[in-house]
């Protein structure tokens, strides 16, 4: 009578152990390097910038006068058919250090589908530059003015602000140079030097 078991050969059955231990085993060394790799990157052995000994790096050039908001003078323009768009924003930049002018409807009823556009002439370039990093998608546009003031002009899809904390995050990366701060000479002029051998002199 058949009672539905089959007898395997035991050659049969030890091979099947095999593979089924060297399936375990590969699987065990996949997750152990897994993790070595992940505990790498976690620990900065890889995947971070690379090590530089900055002694060896070449001096920086001197650093270039960097514009302030404080010193950006904007004028702010709504294009849009949202009441009070430009004083909310005109305040948010004003908050923000910059230097604000006039804010109201755009003077000049330019239709703006876009976020905003920064107007600026060639003496506004680094600061319409400035601004356009609080303004995500602005688009900058060169109006010919002769003063350095901008106008930012809000278009139909603009909502607010970049967030500051994303305005002013400094990246992390490699350096090329490094910062080589000047050491002050101290002179000592021939009149100070007098007056100090004198009063060593008389001194009692």
């Amino acid at each position: 009578m058949s009672t539905g078991y089959i007898d395997e050969p035991p050659t049969w059955r030890l091979r099947k152990r095999h593979r089924q231990q060297i399936t375990l085993g590969l699987v065990l060394l996949l997750l152990l390097a897994t993790g070595a790799v992940g505990y790498a990157v976690y620990s900065g052995a890889i995947g971070g910038p690379a090590q530089v000994d900055v002694a060896k790096l070449p001096p920086c050039p001197p650093a270039a006068k960097v514009l302030t908001p404080e010193s950006v003078h904007v004028n702010v323009y709504n294009a849009t058919r949202r009441d009070g768009l430009a004083a909310k924003t005109a305040n948010a930049l004003a908050l923000r250090s910059f230097a604000i002018g006039t804010y109201a409807n755009d003077p000049k009823n330019e239709r703006v589908a876009g976020i905003a556009i920064i107007r600026y002439g060639p003496k506004g370039s680094a600061a319409a530059t400035v601004l356009a990093k609080h303004v995500a998608g602005a688009k900058l546009v060169n109006d010919k003015r002769k003063g350095a003031g901008v106008d930012l002009v809000l278009g139909a899809k603009y909502k607010s602000l970049k967030p500051l904390a994303q305005v002013t995050a400094t990246p992390t990366s490699t350096p090329t140079c490094r910062v080589v701060t000047p050491t002050p000479s101290v002179t000592t002029s021939p009149t100070a030097t007098a007056k100090v051998t004198a009063k060593a002199t008389t001194a009692k």
